[in-house]
């Protein structure tokens, strides 16, 4: 079987690092990314052995296009697209603080930058007849997770799961699969940041002993990645450690 190629978007740090590091593991031919070529990145490509490496920015829809089919026209298709990178910006108390404009550009970089990718790497994968689109969501577009503060981020996932629905429905004929994963709450650099009264809220409403950590997420996304998911399109996996079930 010939080695299969990944990119993973954001793939400098948290998530992202954790899912080409174990891809790199399982024998994928990696190609880590991050929007300029920061210290992070060079260490992650020296330590994954014929990783390649690519940086720009994914807010640029001609640039996305460019850097893919250049990888493409030099290096041959890629077959997995992880969809990683994302922010989350607003972050308000009350509706009286929201600010359009800072919420558009959260609705950006978690929408727009995703299907920038899969517009660039989809025609070459037509060619190939297939493989696999992998997007990172998050639990908050569930109504009963709702909250102020994550008002315009939720309604940004909640368009990223929309998107992989359509993009499964539309390619399927071409043997390419669309997922995606709805972390819950993950132990990363925001989490540090989290007020006691979070905390505590959290801590209450996970089922699972403790928090999320970026090692939970990337096994389920290799795992869609590959041909054990043959059959798998279109879905979404709630990775929350039953807080769904619980938290509010």
């Amino acid at each position: 079987m010939s080695q299969k190629t990944i990119l993973v978007t954001g793939s400098d740090s948290w998530i992202g690092k954790w899912i080409a590091q174990l891809a790199h593991q399982e024998w994928w031919k990696v190609i880590v990314h991050s929007k300029t070529d920061t210290d992070e990145l060079k260490n992650i490509h020296k330590d994954l052995e014929w990783s390649d490496k690519l940086f720009f920015d994914i807010s640029d829809q001609e640039t996305v296009k460019k850097e893919i089919w250049e990888y493409i026209k030099h290096h041959g298709c890629i077959d997995c697209l992880i969809n990683n990178a994302g922010v989350k910006t607003v972050d308000i108390k009350k509706i009286e603080e929201f600010d359009g404009k800072k919420s558009l550009a959260e609705r950006e970089v978690n929408v727009l930058w995703s299907l920038y990718c899969m517009q660039s790497v989809i025609p070459a994968m037509q060619k190939k007849w297939g493989w696999s689109i992998v997007n990172i969501a998050s639990m908050k577009w569930i109504p009963q997770l709702s909250t102020i503060s994550s008002i315009t981020y939720a309604a940004a996932k909640a368009w990223v799961l929309s998107i992989t629905r359509s993009i499964a429905k539309t390619y399927g004929k071409d043997n390419i699969r669309c997922n995606a994963i709805s972390p819950g709450y993950i132990q990363t650099g925001r989490s540090q940041k989290w007020s006691d009264e979070t905390k505590e809220r959290i801590d209450w409403g996970i089922l699972l002993s403790r928090l999320g950590t970026p090692d939970d997420i990337a096994p389920v996304a290799l795992f869609l990645a590959w041909d054990e998911a043959k059959y798998i399109t279109g879905e979404n996996i709630l990775v929350d450690w039953g807080y769904m079930l619980k938290g509010k």
